[in-house]
């Protein structure tokens, strides 16, 4: 368990870790359970004793199993029935979520202020109008639709608020629109509302959607909730507290803060008259919160008995010694109560006394379970979360199915909303005393899901790369448990899987922090010591990642510093690795492909060339998956080339490096669509260059044949509109509309060439909408269509 704790806020950047700080606590801070309670419950009266001031802050924090979230229970218990004059109490827990954005989060506590009697109006109308403007009009009306249908269930407060905001989407979209959506309307009872106030909501709306920016939008997310709640307590001389539990979920990555991931917390948690308590494994440091936090420490003695008097224990030798091997720590006092109440008394104490740390612990507590249960457990703390299926799946030759339904009897699991949990405290050092057999069961049981995956017709191809990542997860923490009965080889490959299934599933800042993870763990001890393959491997990857990152944040330094690190790897693997054929020509490979970046096309060619005489000989049947995507990206660059030369004027050449570039497009076009599938993302891919590429020959309807064949294909897979390939296929396709009106306009033909140019603006908007949203404004691929709507734009004026 780790003993730092890091301080969020005053524009530390999330970095310093606390050590020091708390080395001598202050005797006013508090730390015992009674005290904090105490504490607790004081500055909330104080609080709500006054006039509605700024809001204020409570932060209780402490490393994993100290039983922040059993605290945050006990009070949010006594304050649902101690402050139950003019005040509203509800509660958060970021725990067991997929964290996707601010806004998300924003919207989820919007309908559980509005379900608990706090309406938040204005934060919608901001949010229906930034996802309108980030995406497009029609998604905004379609998640405003869907947020009523699920708000009949939610209760008549947020059906009533949604309601209020409903005229300005039916003046939007009835236009062109089945009926559903004037149903909708008609049920929700828009048109029964006062006119005025419909009138006001469609103004509000158009002044959103026209006078801003979705920057603007999204930047105002956070303040308009706070200006909601503001709005509530005023209005009501009303209080609100709110709970908010495992608060570290928000942004805690591979080791450090994410900068700006809590900024939204910090805004609403100053609105007036509110209380904000917040748990997590990070004190908060706002200039709102609380001067003297609660930082939570093991439980006292008196403490640790009374908890396992609450859960049934009632002999005093056992608790006695019970606390002194769980050392006040909450999860392993429970677990040792359910240990000792499924025990007599002689083998209760026989097994307390064998335990002399926490994996011994965990190990004392798994050998008095029923056998049939330990295959389910060792599943579960690997799987990290799952349903009845998963684990039947994972575990199908060996584990009991009414083992699985067992599992969420234990203290130590909970229920997620689909799906159910191990505390992560617990699931670690179940993971930390896996065996060798239960490892290679579990790894090899693993591998057989990722086999049969490639024949699962059920699922889209999306889904399938969801469910592929899960089962890599659980490979990649058998890995690093298991690394000794697996093998160095194979347990490298499998966390190098991992990280390289959340790149191709977008998620390049969690890619790079696994591969930047795998490089540390393999790292030289000394600047004298030779390099591993692994380190070199991982290292070469984490270059590729830090070219991504440039792409998306748009500075520059990061692909400088990728160019570098590749030529380091690609130096030590020609000095002591030079019969390691596929890193030497990824390294090569990666060269070419930053090169051609930065458009210095002689270097590009310099390397790739070697990679693609080295493969010459062989045929697309007979690549593999990292020889189909060296031959892709020399396409890619032939295809840069050949644009540019046209562009130059030498149209001759440029053809001929375009014809080129569909040779090699074709080739590994064929090697993965029977590597991975026709709609798989890599065969997507490759055809998408092949639009481009016969785009850029002239060929439009071959080019447009090749793209729509893509975008049907992403989209007949399951895709996200944001999947990045998927907005390049759709870019593409803009540019094929682009292309056809300019030519059309040299032809004399101006009506087609508006009709076409109408075209390629409306598509160049939408991709440019959901780039914003998807990969930031400032990023470069952003960029890209940002210009090209500016060239639309001017094209239809000078026609």
């Amino acid at each position: 368990m780790g003993t730092d704790v890091f301080v969020l806020g005053d524009d530390q950047s999330y970095a310093a870790s606390m050590a020091n700080d708390y080395t001598l606590k202050p005797s006013s801070e508090m730390s015992g359970r009674s005290s904090s309670r105490a504490h607790i419950q004081e500055v909330a009266a104080e609080v709500l004793s006054k006039e509605n001031g700024t809001g204020k802050v409570f932060s209780i924090y402490g490393t994993g199993g100290l039983g922040k979230t059993f605290l945050m229970e006990e009070l949010y218990s006594d304050f649902t029935h101690r402050f139950t004059h003019n005040t509203v109490v509800t509660r958060h827990s970021f725990e067991g979520e997929e964290i996707t954005s601010e806004e998300k989060i924003l919207k989820e506590l919007s309908d559980l202020l509005a379900c608990n009697g706090v309406p938040s109006p204005t934060f919608r109308m901001n949010y229906y109008a930034w996802r309108a403007k980030a995406s497009n009009f029609a998604l905004a009306k379609a998640e405003f639709c869907a947020d009523f249908e699920q708000a009949k269930n939610k209760g008549v407060e947020i059906s009533t608020m949604l309601s209020g905001l409903a005229a300005p989407f039916i003046d939007q979209f009835t236009q062109g629109l089945g009926g559903s959506i004037l149903n909708a309307a008609i049920e929700i009872g828009v048109y029964a509302a006062d006119s005025i106030k419909s009138a006001k909501a469609c103004n509000e709306w158009k002044s959103l959607t026209e006078e801003k920016t979705s920057s603007d939008l999204k930047r105002s997310l956070a303040a308009s909730l706070k200006s909601d709640i503001e709005a509530w307590t005023g209005r009501n001389e009303r209080k609100l507290i709110f709970f908010l539990d495992t608060f570290e979920k928000l942004g805690w990555v591979a080791g450090e803060w994410r900068i700006g991931r809590y900024d939204w917390a910090k805004t609403i948690s100053e609105a007036k008259g509110s209380l904000w308590i917040v748990a997590g494994r990070c004190r908060l440091a706002w200039k709102n919160v609380v001067r003297f936090p609660v930082q939570l420490e093991p439980m006292s003695s008196s403490e640790a008995d009374d908890l396992l008097v609450k859960c049934g224990v009632s002999d005093s030798e056992l608790r006695s010694l019970a606390v002194e091997k769980a050392r006040g720590i909450p999860v392993y006092l429970i677990m040792l109560a359910d240990m000792i109440n499924r025990s007599s008394v002689a083998e209760a104490r026989r097994d307390l006394l064998c335990i002399v740390d926490y994996d011994n612990l965990v190990e004392v507590y798994l050998r008095g379970l029923d056998a049939s249960l330990k295959p389910a457990i060792y599943t579960a703390a690997f799987i990290e979360y799952w349903d009845y299926e998963f684990m039947m799946a994972v575990g199908e030759s060996f584990i009991d199915p009414n083992a699985i339904a067992q599992l969420e009897n234990l203290s130590f699991v909970w229920k997620r909303q689909d799906s159910f949990e191990m505390h992560e405290v617990v699931a670690d050092l179940i993971r930390r005393s896996a065996k060798g057999p239960v490892v290679l069961k579990l790894f090899k049981a693993c591998g057989d899901l990722l086999g049969q995956l490639g024949s699962d017709d059920k699922r889209t191809a999306y889904a399938k790369d969801t469910y592929r990542l899960h089962v890599l997860k659980a490979r990649q923490l058998l890995a690093v448990e298991g690394v000794d009965v697996l093998g160095s080889e194979a347990a490298f490959n499998a966390r190098m899987q991992y990280a390289e299934a959340a790149w191709h599933n977008g998620q390049v800042e969690q890619a790079y922090d696994l591969y930047k993870e795998i490089q540390c763990s393999y790292a030289p001890t000394s600047s004298a010591d030779e390099p591993s393959i692994y380190f070199l491997r991982a290292k070469l990857k984490t270059a590729a990642l830090k070219t991504q990152l440039w792409l998306t944040r748009g500075e520059r330094t990061w692909h400088e510093q990728a160019i570098a690190d590749t030529v380091e790897v690609l130096n030590d693997v020609r000095e002591h690795y030079p019969n390691e054929r596929l890193i030497y020509l990824s390294a090569l490979n990666d060269l070419g492909i930053s090169w051609k970046r930065f458009k210095d096309f002689d270097k590009a060619f310099y390397y790739q060339n070697q990679v693609v005489r080295a493969l010459k000989d062989k045929k697309a049947k007979e690549l593999d998956a990292d020889e189909a995507r060296f031959i892709n990206n020399y396409g890619a660059t032939c295809q840069q080339y050949g644009a540019k030369l046209k562009q130059e004027g030498n149209a001759s050449e440029g053809q001929e490096y375009l014809k080129r570039a569909l040779k090699y497009y074709d080739k590994a076009y064929k090697a993965r669509k029977t590597l991975f599938g026709t709609n798989s993302l890599q065969a997507l891919i490759v055809l998408t260059n092949k639009g481009v590429a016969n785009m850029l020959m002239g060929k439009y309807p071959e080019a447009e044949n090749m793209l729509e064949k893509a975008y049907r294909g992403f989209k007949s897979g399951g895709f996200p509109t944001g999947d990045s390939s998927y907005l390049r296929a759709r870019f593409q396709l803009a540019n094929v509309s682009s292309n056809k009106a300019r030519e059309l306009k040299d032809a004399g033909l101006i009506d087609e060439a508006r009709i076409e140019g109408r075209k390629a603006l409306e598509l160049h908007k939408k991709v440019y909408n959901d780039k914003k949203e998807c990969l930031t404004e400032w990023a470069v691929d952003t960029g890209k269509s940002r210009d090209a709507v500016k060239a639309a734009e001017k094209f239809l004026a000078e026609l």
